[in-house]
């Protein structure tokens, strides 16, 4: 079983169980390999967090879908 199916598996067998799993955020892509290498099965990208990062601004509409994707 592949890295994907594995974390596939977890997230619907957590929706299912109907337990809490612990989903850190991620405000730039080294964020997100930290998140990876410690084994977390996902990670959410948020607005708030990549235009801090990305920006130093607040959230208020600045960062467009496709600077999102690049960062995803």
């Amino acid at each position: 079983m592949d890295k994907h199916s594995k974390n596939r598996k977890v997230l619907v067998d957590t929706k299912r169980n109907g337990t809490t799993l612990i989903v850190p955020g991620a405000p730039d892509p080294i964020s997100a390999k930290l998140i990876e290498l410690h084994r977390f099965p996902t990670v959410y990208v948020g607005s708030c967090a990549t235009s801090a990062a990305r920006l130093g601004l607040p959230d208020v509409g600045l960062v467009s879908m496709n600077e999102m994707v690049d960062d995803a």
